[in-house]
């Protein structure tokens, strides 16, 4: 009985942890839009910034739980709580828009 508690628990703690999509050419297109030249490292960078940062304080946001719009409100207040400088925060911003949601986004 102990066994089973123990590995429901690890099952659960298994499925709610968030794992962060990884940019792919496709975000670098959609990334593009709002900054040309953006590339596949940066938003690899930005990915890793997020991590390293956003969790610090509360859970993870996923990229596509907020739009463009939201993000670009959103990014620079939390860097400024985080202390991080313009260039993290531009990194990550580019990661998050990337996969945002694209109620918002123009044609």
């Amino acid at each position: 009985m102990k066994y089973f508690v123990l590995l429901s628990l690890m099952l659960a703690l298994a499925c709610s942890v968030h794992k962060l999509p990884v940019p792919r050419e496709q975000e670098v297109v959609q990334a593009a839009k709002r900054f040309p030249n953006v590339t596949l490292a940066e938003l690899n960078k930005g990915k890793l910034l997020f991590e390293q940062n956003c969790h610090k304080c509360h859970s993870y946001h996923k990229p596509n739980e907020h739009t463009e719009l939201e993000w670009m409100n959103i990014i620079p207040l939390m860097c400024s709580r985080a202390k991080l400088d313009n260039v993290s925060q531009s990194y990550i911003l580019k990661y998050v828009i990337a996969f945002s949601k694209q109620s918002d986004r123009k044609p």
